[in-house]
């Protein structure tokens, strides 16, 4: 077993490695300007007590297990990144509503039959970072309404422009078809090339997860 689980905190780096019996501790201090370069000394602190070069472990690696304390932090504390969301045309409202089973954990029997009226937590993203555009793809992926361009980039640019950071686009039964999430990148990309100073990542909902669930897949792009 060829194993390598590495955590990302806010001050150390932790690596572990389980290495053909063997089983290896090693720690760096967290670059927060590059997570990358504490993520690789650690890890070459810990092939040093191999022997072995970061290569020849990463060629011969069963598995890579990455978690990030810092990422965790960030959310509870609330000092991630701004983050804008793209969704279809009326399903503004699906990111702050969230899911009962989310908010009802540790209520009594009581309180659980009366979801409506219990205390729903921040939504990830506030509504005045969320924008929807024009277009609609069907259960099976056909699209009913082709997306209107222009509306995808007077969306994108309300968003910039309040503050968004990052952005995500969640748009219905993407999982079917991704034309539509694929043609808002697009525009994206356009506006605001990669190049750019200052250019902001932009992630798919689709590529992220496949679940058709509107929600699930939003919000594993808000954490992504």
């Amino acid at each position: 077993m060829k194993r390598i689980s590495v955590d990302i905190g806010g001050t150390f780096t932790d690596c572990f490695f389980a290495w053909e019996g063997q089983y290896i501790q090693a720690k760096a201090l967290t670059t927060h300007h590059n997570l990358a370069q504490g993520f690789n000394e650690a890890l070459d602190h810990a092939c040093g007590q191999l022997g072995l070069d970061r290569e020849a472990v990463l060629a011969g690696v069963d598995s890579v297990r990455y978690a990030t304390t810092l990422g965790t932090n960030a959310l509870i504390e609330r000092k991630d990144p701004q983050v804008g969301a793209i969704v279809t045309a009326g399903f503004e409202a699906t990111i702050p509503l969230a899911r009962g089973r989310g908010y009802g954990e540790g209520l009594d029997e009581l309180a659980k039959n009366d979801l409506s009226s219990a205390t729903r937590p921040d939504p990830l993203v506030p509504q005045r970072l969320i924008r929807s555009v024009r277009e609609r793809i069907d259960y099976a992926g056909r699209v009913l309404l082709a997306i209107d361009e222009d509306d995808v980039r007077h969306q994108l640019r309300e968003l910039v422009d309040a503050g968004a950071q990052a952005l995500v686009v969640c748009l219905t039964n993407a999982v079917e078809n991704p034309t539509h999430e694929l043609k808002v990148q697009e525009i994206f990309l356009e506006e605001y090339p990669a190049h750019q100073l200052g250019a902001l990542p932009m992630l798919l909902s689709h590529q992220l997860s496949g679940r058709k669930g509107e929600y699930v897949r939003a919000t594993s792009g808000i954490l992504a």
